[in-house]
């Protein structure tokens, strides 16, 4: 199972302009819904917002994996988006996030979705990375890196 299975460069943001949680939660329904990945952007921004009152996804490092499942998307995707200037997103070492990965799916896909929370989680781990993922210029570019990164796992 791989990252790439549920993200294309078409699934990039590279600058959101979102400075709250809340407004990047939204953005990112918002882009969802506009790439037609789901039929209701307000809905699946519901089940990010939810989620995130149990306890912040934003696990340090400059990372946050908002997920969520619920009724209506047909299948697991992923959303990979940036901030240049960081948000606070009430992660784990108080520091700003500027890089958002937003797995989302029907909820029956609680167990690929665990499978694909731990791969990101082991991928993001790896400052080099990061900072690659942080350093690119267009969606292609962070498509290529993603996919040179998985090659080696």
């Amino acid at each position: 199972m791989k990252l790439m299975d549920y993200l294309s460069d078409e699934q990039i943001v590279m600058d959101l302009k979102a400075t709250t949680k809340i407004e990047v939660l939204k953005e990112v329904a918002d882009f969802a819904y506009g790439k037609g990945l789901i039929p209701d952007g307000n809905a699946l921004f519901r089940g990010l917002a939810e989620r995130e009152d149990l306890i912040s996804t934003g696990i340090g490092g400059g990372i946050a994996i908002p997920h969520t499942r619920y009724p209506g998307p047909e299948k697991l995707f992923i959303i990979l988006a940036r901030s240049k200037k960081g948000v606070d997103f009430d992660a784990l070492d108080g520091e700003p996030v500027f890089l958002f990965i937003v797995i989302a799916g029907p909820e029956s896909a609680d167990k690929e979705q665990l499978k694909i929370l731990s791969r990101t989680a082991r991928l993001l781990k790896q400052a080099e990375f990061r900072d690659r993922l942080l350093g690119m210029e267009t969606p292609a570019d962070v498509f290529g890196c993603i996919q040179e990164e998985e090659a080696l796992f």
